[in-house]
């Protein structure tokens, strides 16, 4: 017995020592990049002001323009935004969770010039992350960022060819994290947003963009400032290759699932008021939004057949804010973009209406074969003046970009209120590899091997009581 416990204790120590290291090399798996392998970025600085007369705009324009200069400057060595080629980093060495990258730079009319090294430790971020992220991350997990900032979400993972400039880079996917908050400073409002773009299978960084947006009340002025990284080219050696998908088809049992997404969140409230199939060549299903509080902001309606053809919907908030507030408007007209066409960056309503605050304004983007178009409306409905925000998701099949709003803002009280079930969207998959070898080996050395110890040390001890029995009989 003592022979048997002492082979136990053993074994598990072997478990204890040993496993660790296997499994610790499968979590070195949160490092995906390859020693040799390079990215090409075009670094800028862009800025943009707003202000009633021209003679501030001006002023808060040069301000901005000393700015991006002074930062260029800092970061690059390089007085003009102009006046860089292109920035290129390449992971020169891989130790552990530390990559140490080696940087140069192209200026016009010189030639490259190194600017040294820098160790990221991928694992213990702070701050934004520089040229690289840990690989295995899903949609809903997040990364520090600086003070004010919010956490970096992962909230898409798409395939690159989707983007006009990456085309060539068929079939490999890519990971979008978003930061956007609001603070406020010295009476100003303060929106600090960043975006940006890894490649999923290495983790390296593809673009960024970090910037701020500042809103002062006062004197009716805003100014916007960004800092970019904006994707030339990187080497494709130990990158995975996707299959592609086609994303621009949308049913409508996924756009009701998606649907549940903005109901999931617990900030608003979706109820369908009509209609499912009207003919035999068309389907329309209207939505009620409300905030969590059952204030009324607005409708949803996806129309078409078979797949979904036109997304409609309008928000909107009176000044007086006795109900829904701007910020409700502006964020369910967002949230409703970032289901439907996550994509790209999506259109702020905010921004819209910031910039034409008297009269109607709107923007419209192209995103792959879908036309996004939000509008701005100010009007005023029985002496109480509202701002509604009208959005049209197109799939291509429309042909055309409507200026009037879908549906009417309030609900008719004839119409039958039914809550919309829709199924829960599955938990995010976890994305996280393992090496199954080394998975295989730590599975072997806890597991297989004492229960071997164990049943040998257990024949041993058998056949010595077996030969002890055999000679005292004898």
């Amino acid at each position: 017995m003592r022979v048997l416990l002492l082979s136990v204790f053993v074994a598990l120590l072997l478990g204890i020592v040993l496993v660790p290291a296997a499994f610790e090399q499968a979590s070195a798996q949160t490092v995906g990049l390859k020693e040799g392998q390079w990215v090409k970025y075009i670094p800028s600085c862009n800025v943009q002001a707003s202000a009633p007369n021209d003679e501030l705009e001006k002023k808060l324009e040069n301000d901005l323009e000393k700015q991006c200069y002074d930062t260029m400057k800092e970061r690059f060595g390089v007085a003009g935004a102009n006046n860089v080629e292109w920035l290129k980093v390449k992971v020169s060495k891989i130790d552990g969770n530390k990559v140490t990258f080696d940087t140069s730079i192209k200026v016009k009319g010189s030639a490259e010039k190194s600017m040294g090294s820098s160790i990221n430790d991928i694992v213990r971020n702070a701050g934004f992350p520089v040229w690289v992220i840990p690989v295995g991350l899903g949609v809903g997990d997040q990364i520090s960022t600086p003070e004010n900032y919010s956490p970096l979400r992962v909230y898409e993972i798409d395939n690159m060819w989707k983007f006009p400039s990456w085309k060539k880079f068929e079939n490999v996917e890519f990971l979008h994290l978003i930061s956007d908050n609001t603070i406020m400073q010295g009476g100003n409002e303060v929106q600090l947003y960043a975006d940006f773009w890894f490649e999923r299978s290495t983790g390296i960084l593809l673009e960024n963009e970090i910037g701020m947006f500042v809103w002062n009340p006062e004197k009716s002025a805003w100014v916007d400032n960004s800092i970019n990284l904006e994707l030339l080219d990187f080497s494709s050696g130990g990158i995975k290759v996707q299959e592609k998908t086609d994303l621009d088809s949308l049913s409508f049992k996924e756009a009701e699932r998606k649907i549940g997404n903005l109901e999931g969140s617990e900030r608003y409230i979706i109820n369908k008021v009509c209609c499912d199939n009207m003919d035999n060549d068309n389907i329309v299903n209207k939505y009620e939004i409300l905030t969590a509080n059952h204030e009324e902001i607005g409708m949803l309606q996806i129309e078409g057949k078979d797949k979904v053809d036109v997304i409609w919907a309008n928000s909107y908030f009176d000044f007086a804010q006795g109900g829904a507030t701007k910020d409700d408007a502006n964020d369910i007209i967002l949230e409703i973009q970032i289901q439907f066409v996550p994509e790209d960056r999506t259109i702020s309503p905010g921004m819209i209406f910031l910039k034409h605050q008297d009269e109607a304004y709107a923007e419209t983007k192209k995103v792959g074969s879908k036309t996004i178009k939000v509008e701005s409306r100010p009007t005023v409905i029985l002496g109480t003046p509202i701002v509604e925000f009208i959005l049209m998701i197109d799939y291509g099949t429309t042909g055309f970009v409507p200026t009037q709003p879908p549906m009417q803002s309030s609900k008719t009280p004839s119409q039958e209120e039914v809550t919309t079930v829709v199924p829960e969207q599955a938990a995010a998959e976890d994305n996280t590899e393992y090496d199954p070898v080394n998975v295989v080996i730590g599975f072997f050395i806890f597991f297989v091997i004492p229960i071997i110890i164990i049943v040998s040390v257990i024949i041993l001890i058998k056949r010595r009581k077996r030969k002890k029995r055999l000679i005292n009989e004898s």
